[in-house]
C-alpha cells in the first residue's frame, strides 16, 4: 500500500511539473545580426509582453521578438515612409539572422522548434538550427514589400 501511494505521489509531481515545463522566468540572451540595426537589449527575462525590440534598416524596419511560456513570435513590420526615389518604400533589410542562447524551460533547454504559421517569403527560415539551448537562423537575402507590411512568424518549443 505504501508502494502505491508513493508511485501515485511520483506520477503527480511528474504530471505537475510537466505541465509547469515552460520558458517564463528565465533569462534569455538574443542577437539580431543586420548592417544596420538591432536589438534595444542582449538579455531579457520570459515573461508577459515582447522580450525583444528593435530596427532594422536605420530604424525603416521595427523587429520584435515575443517569447512565451511554449513558443516564440518574430516580427518585422516596414514603417518606411518611403521618398522620391523609392515611393513605395520598399526595404533591404540587411539582415543576416538571429540566434537566441539559454533557452532552458523548467524541464530542460529547448531541443525543436515547430514553425506554425508564417507570412515571411517561402524559404526564408530553411537555415534555422536547433541544439539544446541555443537557436540560430542564417537569413536569405530579404527585400521587403512596401510600408504597412507586416511579417511575422510563430514557432512552438519543445523540450
Amino acid at each position: 500500500m505504501k508502494l502505491q501511494r508513493c508511485l501515485v505521489a511520483a506520477a503527480v509531481l511528474s504530471a505537475a511539473t510537466f505541465a509547469r515545463a515552460d520558458l517564463t522566468g528565465g533569462t534569455v540572451e538574443a542577437r539580431l545580426d543586420a548592417s544596420a540595426g538591432g536589438w534595444q537589449q542582449p538579455t531579457a527575462t520570459v515573461g508577459p509582453g515582447v522580450e525583444f525590440t528593435g530596427s532594422l534598416a536605420s530604424g525603416m524596419v521595427q523587429a520584435a521578438l515575443d517569447l512565451s511560456a511554449a513558443g516564440l513570435t518574430f516580427s518585422l513590420i516596414n514603417r518606411s515612409t518611403g521618398n522620391e526615389l523609392n515611393p513605395d518604400g520598399i526595404v533591404d533589410l540587411g539582415l543576416r539572422g538571429f540566434q537566441l542562447d539559454n533557452l532552458l524551460s523548467t524541464t530542460g533547454p529547448v531541443t525543436e522548434l515547430t514553425l506554425l504559421s508564417s507570412t515571411f517569403p517561402a524559404g526564408t527560415f530553411d537555415r534555422l538550427t536547433v541544439t539544446p539551448g541555443r537557436v540560430v537562423w542564417t537569413a536569405p537575402e530579404l527585400i521587403m514589400p512596401g510600408r504597412g507590411t507586416l511579417w511575422q512568424a510563430t514557432w512552438r518549443i519543445a523540450h
